[in-house]
Formats: structure tokens, C-alpha cells, sequence
């Protein structure tokens, strides 16, 4: 599997709801395990914290008095081990609480709009198409914000699971079940329409390491937004997405090349590629 697949979750099949694919617990955080990966969230946070009450209360007595009364009586078994082991384990759930409790906030902050990591970038496309139109379009309009409350017990509630059945959803009046199925319907033409063919003048192997393509090339790479692929010198790519030092595009093929696999789209350096006059 490509990195791509694996942030995104991209194994050939659906996946109801779905949120983002976790590398951690090798799944997808969709419907039917998102209320148990986030309480398992909470679990590890809460652990650690407790580890981490356990660890400073330890510390603590071990520069005070107690220490001493603790250590004539034989009450503690202390030594240099001991003493890194205790900080090791603090440092380690420190940066657990961090690193987990940012993760668990991301969850929560989605849970309470009703809205998946995939479903925001459809709609921040969305408002980015209305705000840069040149004809009036009517706002858009989240058909799965129900209220922060109502949004929560969709997802955490006393049964222990999701409700729903993961295809038909509770929406907002003036919404349907397609609401947001149109919208990436004219997402998707507005890309097309907005795409532009070029040549590669110059080849590019997909690895990590640019750094004949520029320093600012290096740095400021796509990470988490899909692959990078090999482009070779002539062939001819679609491009659908823009970056300051990077495009994503489209190898140009046949229909038949597609269905065979032979399709390759994704990020490379935009040196290596010669724009029409027009476009330049």
C-alpha cells in the first residue's frame, strides 16, 4: 500500500463514513468503531495522567522529608535506576497526554459538527467555489449539523455505538440525503473545467529527496494531500491542484490504459513541468 493509501484509506472498497485511516490501530475511523477508537482515546490519556499523578507524587517525596523517614524505615527501594525510570515514564506519558489528547480534541471537534475529516474538505471547497464564483451561487448549506448537542449523542451515547445505519443520515430542513452529493458533483466539473494539460521537461523519480528541484521545493512538500509519483520526460499530465513548488496532476492515457492500471496521478515538482504560453 502507498503512503497516500494509507493516509487516506484507499483499499478498493467503501467505508461507511468514514473519518481518516489510523496507521496506529490499522483501520479506518468510520462509523461502526468510532465511538470505540475515541473512547479508546480517553482511556489512554486518562492512563497516563494517572501514571503521571503516580510519578510526580514519587518525585515529590523524593525531595522532601519523607524521603528520608521513608528510607530509615526501609518503606522505599530507591536508586539511580529507579529515579530514571520514574522520569523516563513521566517524560513518555507527557508526551502521550500531548500527543493522544490533540488527537482525542480533533475527534470531539469533528463529532460535535457531525462532520468527518473528508466532509470539511468538502465543504471549505465549498465556500472557496462561492467565494471565488464571478455569478451568485446560494450558500451552502451542512445538511448534517443538527445542533453541537444532538451532533454528540449521533456519535457517544449510552449504547455504545453510532446511530444510523451508516448510508441514510438525519439532515437539516431544506436539505436531502444528496445535499452534499451535488456539491461534489460541481466540484468535480469546476475542477475539470479548470484543468490544464502539460509537458514534463523534466523527469522526476517520486523520492523524498528534491533537493535539485530547490530548497523551497524540499521544505514546503504536500505531506499529507496524496502520492508522489514518477514523471518522465514528454509525457503529457492533466493538472488538477496547485502548489507554490509542487502540482498535482494526471498522467493522459486511454481509457483502456486506465481500466488495465497503468493510471498515475499525484504530486511532483512543478519545475518539471513546461505550461502552455497562455498559462505561464
Amino acid at each position: 500500500m502507498t503512503l497516500g493509501q494509507i493516509l487516506i484509506g484507499t483499499q478498493r472498497r467503501c467505508v461507511l463514513k468514514m473519518d481518516h485511516h489510523c496507521p496506529w490501530v490499522n483501520n479506518c475511523v468510520s462509523h461502526n468503531n468510532q465511538p470505540s477508537f475515541c473512547r479508546f482515546l480517553a482511556y489512554v490519556v486518562c492512563g497516563c495522567s494517572h501514571a503521571l499523578i503516580i510519578n510526580m507524587n514519587f518525585l515529590y517525596r523524593l525531595f522532601t522529608r519523607e524521603y528520608v523517614i521513608h528510607r530509615r524505615h526501609g518503606g522505599l527501594l530507591i536508586n539511580t535506576y529507579t529515579i530514571m525510570s520514574v522520569l523516563l515514564g513521566s517524560g513518555l506519558a507527557i508526551g502521550v497526554i500531548i500527543g493522544v489528547g490533540l488527537l482525542l480534541g480533533v475527534q470531539l471537534k469533528g463529532i460535535i459538527q457531525n462532520k468527518t475529516q473528508i466532509e470539511d474538505w468538502i465543504v471549505a471547497k465549498a465556500k472557496r467555489r462561492r467565494k471565488n464564483s464571478a455569478d451568485p451561487i446560494e450558500p451552502f448549506v451542512y445538511p448534517y449539523h443538527l445542533g453541537y448537542w444532538q451532533n454528540f449523542k449521533e456519535v457517544i451515547n449510552l449504547s455504545g455505538v453510532a446511530r444510523g445505519n451508516g448510508i441514510t443520515w438525519t439532515i437539516r430542513p431544506g436539505c436531502d440525503q444528496y445535499t452534499l452529493t451535488v456539491e461534489q458533483l460541481e466540484q468535480k466539473k469546476l475542477k475539470k473545467k479548470q484543468s490544464v494539460e502539460c509537458i514534463i521537461k523534466e523527469s522526476y523519480n517520486g523520492s523524498w529527496c528534491t533537493c535539485r528541484y530547490g530548497i523551497k521545493a524540499w521544505c514546503c512538500r504536500p505531506i499529507l494531500e496524496g502520492d508522489y509519483i514518477v514523471v518522465n520526460n514528454n509525457e503529457v499530465f492533466t493538472l488538477t491542484r496547485w502548489q507554490r513548488y509542487w502540482v498535482y496532476g494526471d498522467l493522459v492515457i486511454s481509457d483502456e490504459d486506465k481500466q488495465a492500471g497503468l493510471r498515475r496521478r499525484g504530486w511532483f515538482p512543478r519545475r518539471c513541468i513546461k505550461l502552455p504560453d497562455k498559462h505561464d
